[in-house]
C-alpha cells in the first residue's frame, strides 16, 4: 500500500471516529420521554455531596456544522459492517484501549487491533466504492487489493476471470 492510500485510509478512520463522536454529542429529543422523574425535591445522597465535593467534569465534544454534515457521509460508509465490527469502531471512538476492547470481546489485544484494522479497511473500501459511483464510474471495478481481508475472496475470483480471458 503506497503512502497516498495510507493517508486516505487514515483520513477515513479519522472521519468515521469523528462521526461516532458527533452522533453521541447530538441531542436526542425523544430521550426526555423515557426519563423517570419524581415530584420529590432533590436531596443529598452522600456525605461528599453535602460538603461541596464535586466530580471533575470532562469537557464535552461540540461538533461543528462541518462535522454534522460529514457525519452522514461517514456513517454511510459503515453500513456494510457487521454489528461486531461496528462495536469495535464505536468503542475505539470513546478512546478505549485495545487491551480493554480485547477483554470485552474475550480475545487478546492484538486480535482486537487486527479486527479493528480489518473493519477500518472495510470502511475504506466502501468509501472508495461510493466515491467511484458518485463520479459515474463502475463502483465494482476498483477494490482495495487482494491483500485486504475484506475483499480477498472477491479479488481472487476477479483475478481468475481476467486470467482466463
Amino acid at each position: 500500500m503506497d503512502d497516498g492510500q495510507l493517508n486516505i485510509r487514515h483520513d477515513v478512520e479519522r472521519r468515521i471516529l469523528r462521526a461516532c463522536c458527533t452522533i453521541r454529542a447530538l441531542p436526542d429529543r425523544d430521550k426526555r420521554f423515557f426519563k423517570i422523574q419524581s415530584c420529590w425535591p432533590e436531596f443529598v445522597r452522600d456525605v461528599e455531596e453535602a460538603y461541596g465535593y464535586d466530580v471533575a467534569r470532562v469537557r464535552r465534544f461540540c461538533p461543528s456544522p462541518a462535522d454534522i454534515s460529514d457525519c452522514l457521509t461517514a456513517l454511510a460508509w459503515a453500513r456494510s459492517l457487521s454489528k461486531r465490527e461496528w462495536k469495535l469502531i464505536w468503542w475505539r471512538s470513546f478512546g478505549i484501549s485495545f487491551r480493554h476492547i480485547g477483554i470485552k470481546i474475550g480475545r487478546s489485544d492484538d486480535t482486537a487491533r487486527r479486527r479493528y484494522k480489518d473493519a477500518i479497511i472495510k470502511v475504506w473500501g466502501e468509501a472508495m466504492r461510493l466515491e467511484r459511483a458518485s463520479k459515474g464510474l463502475n463502483p465494482f471495478a476498483w477494490s482495495p487489493g487482494p491483500t485486504t481481508p475484506c475483499n480477498f475472496a472477491a479479488n481472487m475470483s476477479n483475478d481468475a476471470r481476467t486470467m482466463t480471458k
